[in-house]
């Protein structure tokens, strides 16, 4: 679980970085739609992380 934590928060840091860079290349964006945008990249990178802990602990059929 301790590596999904770390790729979660990887994650977390890498789309604020990329938030921060395009906003600075297109200019000043509106605060609403940048906050928004920000946090559903921020939940759906933590369903698709919890997704793959959740698959990893389901038992293998043989």
């Amino acid at each position: 679980m301790g590596k999904w934590i770390s790729m979660f928060l990887m994650a977390v840091i890498i789309t604020v970085l990329l938030f921060w860079g395009l906003a600075g290349l297109i200019g000043r964006p509106d605060e609403l739609l940048f906050v928004i945008g920000i946090i559903i990249s921020l939940q759906c990178s933590l369903i698709i992380t919890l997704l793959i802990s959740i698959l990893e602990k389901l038992p293998k059929k043989k």
